[in-house]
């Protein structure tokens, strides 16, 4: 499910303000084993398109030689693209299924490193997904995306 920066846009707000549809969402994210939960801010401004590049360029190419950092051949992201201000551009936060939680550390220097400012943690599964709905979809969305990205492909 993916929204287009304008109407779509609003479209999408409009669907995610309907209580059963963020309650779907919010179960559907309760239901997966997540691992780790990023929030990365980019050091220069980023549209929407830059962000969305080089999160998985970040994930696809820049880690693909760190061992110790994958938890499984794959990783699967749940990835939030919102508007924070117009002199900051795209905020990101992802929900990351297939890096060990114990390397969070590790991958928060790299995503500082790469990105610019970034929080990374092990996500709680107290925080289900209804909490993470709330708090993350009531800023101005942009998108949200679902990305598999393999460890080996290139």
């Amino acid at each position: 499910m993916k929204a287009k920066l304008g109407e779509e846009t609003d479209d999408l707000q409009r669907a995610l303000s309907n209580q059963r549809t963020r309650q779907a969402l919010g179960d559907w994210i309760a239901e997966n084993e997540w691992d780790i939960l990023a929030s990365i801010t980019f050091r220069t401004i980023a549209d929407y398109e830059y962000a969305k590049k080089r999160f998985k360029t970040f994930f696809r190419y820049r880690l693909n030689t760190q061992e110790e950092i994958y938890f499984e051949n794959d990783i699967f992201c749940f990835v939030i693209y919102e508007q924070v201000k117009p002199y900051v551009g795209i905020h990101i936060h992802a929900l990351i299924k297939g890096i060990h939680p114990l390397k969070s550390e590790a991958l928060q220097k790299r995503c500082c490193s790469f990105f610019g400012n970034s929080k990374v943690e092990p996500y709680r599964k107290n925080d289900n997904g209804r909490w993470y709905l709330a708090n993350k979809f009531g800023r101005s969305l942009v998108e949200f995306d679902t990305c598999l990205i393999s460890r080996f492909s290139y």
